[in-house]
């Protein structure tokens, strides 16, 4: 009998997010609201959404709890290929799709303006069809490869952001994917969740609803040569002080190439225990643990276990820096179950463990490798 090849790919626990409408008011920006360049206001306005609510943590629980991570892909489709794929991803029983939020998309021209269109356009068409959305930051714009890293940049980019997404019922954002292989725990505290976070919470509140923040989904691996455990890295966002400012902690408990079953020092899915246990430690026991990715070959055999993935990104994904790692792919719905490390500030240093804040420096976007297998989203031909 042939071997049958499943994935597997849950979205755990939080966040609440109302059903989609077809028209949505736009909101827009107060008077008071912090503005690209004002870094005294950003640095203000951090210190006042410092806090992870009860009300934020319960918001985050009403979150449907299996869904399928699509990416950046699923923005390069057209409506006709979008809707095939959603259509067959509802015939899995996911009820909420997880969507890159790509920094260089929506600013590609510089830090005063904003470019939603492209990316409002495939999330409308994925709450048309009734699934939740989780979006996830990514990437960094090619214009601030020689700029300096400053507090108000993420801030701006999130509270605008807060701004279209909230008034479609999008409360639950994820800020970066797998920022372990890349930064270190403190630069990305510092400029990425505590500026992201204080943004969307400063929205939520203008538009009087309450918002979730999930913190980076963070990728097997070890500490040296750029990146950072995972245990080891939550607990440097700890020491930053990033505490206050997610709602819910973001893993990728991936045990490729193995059955999820089997321990190894590679198997988050048996490890997520020992990030529940740095988050006791630091008084968040109440939080929830989400795995934002997850995906697992039934098959056996690891050469066999490659192959599976070995696709050619898109030519699009790939200008647009959406990076892949293939960890095994679903055979009736080939949905993207892995887009590995986006481009981040690579730049701003520090060994990878290390918790101390980085001022800011230049920073720039790692180029995708051309080699990388990929397990990307794509109809049926």
């Amino acid at each position: 009998m042939a071997r049958r090849r499943a994935i597997l790919f849950a979205l755990a626990t939080v966040a609440a997010i109302g059903v989609a409408a077809t028209l949505v008011v736009q909101a827009q920006p107060s008077d008071s609201a912090v503005r690209t360049g004002d870094v005294a206001r950003a640095t203000s306005d951090i210190a006042k959404y410092n806090t992870s609510t009860p009300a934020a943590r319960a918001e985050a629980a009403k979150f449907p709890r299996f869904g399928m991570s699509q990416g950046f892909q699923a923005l390069t489709l057209d409506s006709a290929a979008l809707g095939t794929v959603l259509d067959r991803v509802k015939t899995t029983g996911a009820t909420s799709i997880r969507l890159d939020l790509p920094w260089g998309e929506v600013q590609p021209d510089g830090p005063e303006t904003f470019r939603f269109d492209r990316v409002l356009k495939v999330y409308d068409q994925v709450l048309a069809k009734g699934f939740k959305v989780l979006p996830v930051t990514s990437g960094v714009p090619p214009w601030l490869v020689q700029s300096q890293a400053t507090v108000d940049l993420y801030y701006s980019f999130l509270y605008r952001a807060g701004l279209e997404l909230i008034p479609r019922g999008i409360t639950t954002i994820e800020v970066w994917n797998e920022v372990n292989l890349e930064l270190p725990p403190g630069a990305y505290t510092d400029f990425v969740l505590k500026p992201g976070a204080a943004g969307f919470r400063r929205a939520g509140e203008e538009l009087k609803k309450t918002v979730a923040i999930v913190s980076s989904g963070l990728a097997p691996a070890s500490t040296g040569g750029g990146t950072t455990a995972p245990t080891d890295f939550l607990s440097g966002v700890y020491t930053a002080g990033g505490k206050g400012y997610f709602d819910a902690v973001g893993l990728h408990p991936y045990s490729w190439p193995d059955d999820p079953r089997i321990v190894t020092p590679y198997n988050w899915m048996k490890r997520a225990a020992d990030l529940y246990q740095i988050m006791s430690r630091n008084g968040d026991q109440d939080k929830k643990i989400w795995a934002t990715e997850f995906g697992f070959p039934t098959n056996s055999g690891r050469a066999a276990s490659a192959r599976q993935c070995r696709r050619p990104t898109s030519t699009r994904a790939s200008r647009s820096g959406a990076r892949t790692r293939g960890r095994g792919r679903s055979s009736s719905t080939r949905s993207e179950i892995s887009r590995g490390a986006t481009p981040i500030p690579s730049t701003i240093s520090g060994s990878s463990a290390s918790t101390e804040r980085a001022s800011p420096r230049s920073i720039s976007s790692s180029r995708p490798s051309e080699g990388d297998d990929s397990c990307v989203i794509a109809p049926e031909t």
